[in-house]
């Protein structure tokens, strides 16, 4: 549960494929999507094209992180209260004849940050809430209170959660033990888990447990990552773990212990029965010991809420971007100010915009890229994708091979390879370049090189490609010279 990496949850299972999906996270960058394209799709090109129509990402407006987004069916949101930090997916699969439905609740963003998380994920040939999410993507996590995968998981929303008389309440009165793993905390929250519990166990960030009032309490024993060159850099698990006499209850998904993830997010937990005990659990990380290191306890930085309030009520249409009610804020997007706190949008498409925001001495500021939709949903254009995946493929080429694009007897090959790919449209000239760019000596590298990337790719189109340049390389510099 732990050791697993997110993308890996999004395999199809053997024989399936891609159909439709739809999910939420905190945020996303554009890396970490073409990584799950490759998982989803390989290197087929078709599939890549429907993926980017048929899976709709929703994430919390600001925290996109490229400059330069790919047309995808992706959504920049704002909630009205709190954030979207629900990691929420839900995929179909299909072999033909049967669909396989599945349901992924995460702690982890869709970055490649160096971080502990916890996943969970379910299978079902029952499509459930499939349809409903799908269509309304994040809005319908903000209105569920609970969706049932089978009689011992359930999926909460928190805000129903901690609230007196409900199921987690319930947990927490019946538990003998209790554990907590979350790198943000806040006492009032902590202060529900522990009423009558004398056994309780949090594993946290060392600012986090040095800002909590009652860390003296004798109750409580603190864990933190174990500083080890194979741990994690940062700890970003949400997990909590009720031992009562006769059974366990896991929750684990996006909610920190903190008022914001039970009060006013867009969060998802998902509730298990399980047969466990967090001793194991525990042993991977290590006591906190205060004044073992010099810790300030987390203050915020007031720039960081004066961000969020602004990012709240930025709007823009297809003519315009505004920001209303910060008329004495100095705000500048793409280095532009503006008094009227308005500014003219002229990229239609999907773009990121960016804005910095300074306190009143101007000496601080904050940067922050927004997420900027189409002005009407964009054309995914197969040409477009092609390339994106050819550049991949020549990186792994010269990669695996070790070879630069210039070599001598280049030219040679080039003229000796069969024209074209077998069909109509016109290979990229730099890709094949990368594939036929060899000398006598390094041939052989460069025909492993392609039959690796070939075993990667189920493009018929893209296939052929690769076995021309294996012909010319081997009728330039000769059959068994390309194979010795």
């Amino acid at each position: 549960m732990i050791e697993k990496s997110l993308l890996s949850l999004f395999k199809p299972p053997e024989n399936f494929s891609f159909n439709r999906g739809a999910g939420t996270t905190y945020s996303v960058n554009e890396k970490t999507l073409t990584a799950l394209e490759r998982i989803l799709c390989g290197y087929n090109v078709n599939s890549t094209v429907k993926l980017r129509k048929d899976f709709h990402f929703y994430f919390q407006q600001g925290e996109y992180d490229d400059n330069n987004p790919k047309s995808r069916c992706i959504q920049a949101v704002n909630p009205e209260n709190g954030c979207l930090h629900a990691k929420f997916y839900m995929i179909e699969y299909g072999d033909g004849e049967k669909k396989i439905y599945r349901t992924i609740i995460a702690s982890a963003n869709l970055t490649n940050e160096d971080e502990l998380n916890v996943f969970a994920c379910f299978d079902s040939e029952e499509a459930g809430i499939f349809e409903d999410f799908y269509k309304n993507g994040y809005l319908y996590l903000c209105d569920m209170e609970s969706i049932k995968i089978t009689d011992d998981i359930t999926v909460y929303n928190p805000q129903t959660l901690l609230k007196g008389n409900d199921i987690m309440s319930r947990d927490v009165k019946e538990a003998k033990k209790i554990t907590v793993v979350s790198p943000f905390l806040s006492d009032g929250l902590i202060e529900k888990f522990v009423k009558d519990i004398k056994d309780i166990h949090i594993v946290s960030r060392e600012d986090m447990i040095e800002g909590l009032t009652n860390k003296a309490d004798n109750r409580f024993h603190f864990y933190v990552l174990k500083n080890k060159d194979d741990c994690p850099e940062t700890l970003h698990a949400k997990l909590y773990i009720f031992e009562k006499e006769k059974e366990s209850i896991i929750y684990l998904g996006s909610a920190n212990a903190t008022y914001a993830a039970f009060n006013t997010n867009t969060e998802t937990l998902v509730r298990i029965k399980a047969d466990i005990k967090s001793d194991k659990l525990l042993a991977q990380f290590e006591p906190y010991k205060p004044g073992t290191n010099e810790v300030i306890p987390a203050e915020e930085d007031p720039l960081d809420e004066l961000c969020r309030k602004i990012i709240a009520v930025f709007k823009y249409d297809e003519n315009k971007y505004e920001i209303n009610g910060f008329e004495n804020v100095h705000i500048k997007l793409d280095g532009i100010e503006s008094k009227s706190m308005e500014w003219e949008r002229k990229n239609k498409g999907n773009h990121s915009v960016e804005i910095c925001i300074s306190d009143e001495s101007g000496q601080h500021s904050k940067i922050k890229k927004l997420f900027i939709n189409s002005v009407s949903p964009e054309e995914i254009k197969e040409n477009a994708v092609r390339k994106e995946i050819y550049n991949e493929l020549i990186y792994m080429i010269n990669q695996s091979s070790a070879l630069q694009d210039s070599a001598q007897g280049e030219q040679s090959v080039q003229n000796t390879a069969v024209s074209g790919t077998g069909t109509t449209k016109k290979p990229i000239p730099s890709f094949t370049k990368a594939i036929y760019s060899t000398r006598a000596k390094k041939a052989k590298e460069k025909i492993s090189g392609i039959k690796k990337v070939m075993e990667l790719t189920d493009d018929e189109e893209l296939k052929k490609l690769l076995e021309n340049g294996i012909k010319a390389i081997e009728e330039v510099f000769g059959k068994n010279e390309g194979q010795q």
